[in-house]
């Protein structure tokens, strides 16, 4: 029973070929069945000065000893499989490389667990390394410009790690604590937490509903509910289970737990317990008592957060880009009906907002727009913008549009504080821009009214160029049309004058026949 899944068997015991499931289990470790089930369901236990005796385990114990047992299997055997991966593609761990980081976004479910809570506080975590990484970046540039600049701009989500991971009040050391005390549970925890960060800004708890806390992560709140948190974050691989294996289990299993060192206690405290023979829970140190000295206690969550700070070390040790990527729809195709003429993109909006939101680029364009985020060479932003000021000034700018020179910082400054410029900008001058020694910094909003300005200025330039034209159409069209009525009229008025002298002429004749 311990070892059949909850969702599926095998097979059946009346088809041919079934093997028990905990057959099946000691097969592949290479153990014997009975030593395999004497560990899952009992437990040794041993008092100072005491034999040890075993007791048997609960259901539920059990179960979460196989758990353990086929958590720690996986991340022994998968360990193994990246470690000699490595090494057949001769890879060399102080040489230069180019690694990727594929992270997984932001979590958040219709029930939210221990799983999220780790997933989420990786995301803040690297989110945090991101701003600093901005920040650092950011900082050196507006240094070597010399530009005055505020850091409280910069979003920081300190407060939420130190929330998460703090040492004495952290949630996830909180919750490792509570794994260890006698009769812990993860309802005294979920008080604890109540008690410890009672006010706190990114931490609160539904009244309405018992067991639950609300953590404000930079992407948005998240509900999460505490059972099963300690079940999940306990290693209970017990020292039972690894002697069973060591002792038992084909070569391969073995191997891979002694390289993962899955021994109930650290090296320097077993080193120290076979020095002075004593049992493993009592040390006597020092010259005026005892002092309880534990063996190292390790949980899924401390394990977790090691691993996030080895990879942090490692990603501080390179030079790194961001790249967000933004999955469209979940159907993997590029069209709604790609046998259209016009095929028509396939674009979920909601999910794209959520991925947006939960990946942190909402977020990142928030750290982005902190400090001053539009950014131009002195000479491209007199050559966008020059068309904005008139006389003098803007000889003066065209002249150093054609060859630029060291003066380029005091043309900027003379371009945005002109009259021209604060006539536009609706009679007040303009605010939040800095010129630096290269450059020029803006935030958004003088870059938006400047933007404006130019708009503006270019749509009066091109009503002006488009009426040229229709005047210059309409009067090639009004020649035209006076040239041909001129010459319409010149040949009406000819055609009568010759009519007139052909009667005239007729006049004449007919009185000269007349008088002969």
């Amino acid at each position: 029973t311990l070892f059949r899944s909850q969702t599926a068997q095998i097979c059946s015991p009346e088809q041919s070929g079934y093997e028990p499931p905990l057959d099946v289990a000691c097969r592949l470790l290479g153990a014997s069945a009975s030593s395999l089930s004497r560990a899952l369901c009992t437990r040794t236990i041993q008092l100072p000065g005491e034999k040890p005796i075993r007791t048997p385990n609960s259901m539920p114990k059990a179960l979460e000893m196989r758990d353990a047992l086929a958590r720690h299997l996986y991340h022994a055997v998968f360990s193994h499989v990246v470690r000699t991966a490595n090494e057949s593609f001769g890879f060399q761990a102080e040489a230069l490389f180019c690694g990727v980081l594929d992270i997984f976004g932001f979590e958040f479910f219709q029930v939210n667990s221990f799983e999220q809570l780790c997933i989420n506080y990786t995301n803040e975590l690297l989110q945090q390394y991101f701003n600093s990484f901005i920040f650092e970046n950011e900082a050196a540039l507006y240094k070597e410009e010399g530009i005055a600049w505020n850091p409280l701009d910069f979003p920081d989500n300190s407060s939420i790690v130190m929330l998460l991971h703090d040492r004495n009040t952290g949630i996830l050391p909180m919750l490792d604590e509570e794994c260890f005390n006698v009769g812990g549970s993860s309802e005294s925890w979920a008080s604890k937490l109540t008690r410890a960060h009672n006010g706190h800004a990114n931490f609160d708890i539904v009244k309405h509903l018992k067991g639950v806390f609300i953590i404000k992560h930079f992407a948005g709140p998240v509900t999460y509910t505490v059972e099963g948190f300690l079940e999940k974050d306990r290693d209970q691989l017990s020292m039972d289970i690894v002697e069973c294996l060591q002792d038992e289990s084909n070569p391969f299993v073995s191997a891979r737990l002694l390289e993962q060192r899955r021994s109930g206690r650290s090296p320097s405290v077993a080193k120290l317990m076979s020095q002075l023979n004593t049992q493993p829970s009592l040390v006597n140190l020092g010259k005026r008592g005892s002092i309880v000295t534990r063996a190292q206690r390790q949980t899924v969550s401390s394990e977790f957060r090691q691993q996030l700070q080895d990879l942090l070390r490692q990603i501080n040790a390179t030079v790194p880009h961001f790249i967000r990527c933004i999955k469209p729809n979940h159907k993997n195709q590029p069209f709604v009906n790609p046998l259209d003429e016009c095929p028509q993109p396939l674009l979920d909006r909601s999910a794209v907002v959520e991925q947006l939101r939960y990946q942190g680029v909402l977020e990142a364009i928030r750290v982005a727009r902190a400090g001053f985020p539009v950014r131009f060479v002195h000479v491209d932003f007199i050559r966008d913008f020059r068309c904005l000021t008139t006389g003098d000034l803007r000889k003066r700018l065209e002249a150093e549009v054609k060859e630029p020179s060291a003066q380029g910082a005091e043309a900027v400054r003379a371009f945005l504080s002109c009259e021209d410029v604060t006539r536009l900008a609706s009679g007040s001058p303009l605010k939040g821009w800095e010129v630096g020694r290269t450059r020029i910094f803006l935030k958004q909003e003088p870059f938006g009214i400047l933007r404006s300005m130019l708009a503006r200025h270019r749509s009066t330039a091109a009503t002006k160029m488009q009426a040229a034209q229709r005047r210059h159409s309409a009067r090639s069209k009004y020649l035209t049309f006076a040239g041909a009525i001129l010459r319409l009229q010149a040949q009406v008025r000819g055609a009568a004058v010759r009519g007139n002298l052909y009667r005239q002429r007729r006049e004449e004749a007919s009185t000269v026949l007349e008088a002969g």
